[in-house]
């Protein structure tokens, strides 16, 4: 039987108005797959988000892809990439 592993990364979300402009307001965990446009050099990006943060877990536990329909894209900082897990 061939296991499918997966990456979880815990990530800090940045505020969108311009009162904490910069500054991470909270953070989650989310999936390697969903981050784009990650920088190495300043561990910010972005990553795909689904519209409802209650689901996430959901998601995580199910390997879910990315919605591009109805997902949006959210500024984040990584904290840390943690090991990978079977699914």
């Amino acid at each position: 039987m061939c296991q499918i592993y997966f990456q979880v990364v815990v990530v800090e979300f940045f505020a969108s108005d311009s009162e904490s402009e910069g500054n991470p307001v909270t953070s989650d965990v989310c999936l390697s797959k969903w981050i784009i446009g990650y920088d190495p050099e300043t561990n910010e990006g972005e990553t795909w988000w689904p519209p409802k943060a209650a689901l996430v877990s959901r998601y995580l536990a199910k390997n879910k892809e990315v919605d591009r329909f109805t997902w949006k894209k959210e500024k984040i900082r990584i904290i840390r990439w943690c090991g990978k897990f079977p699914n």
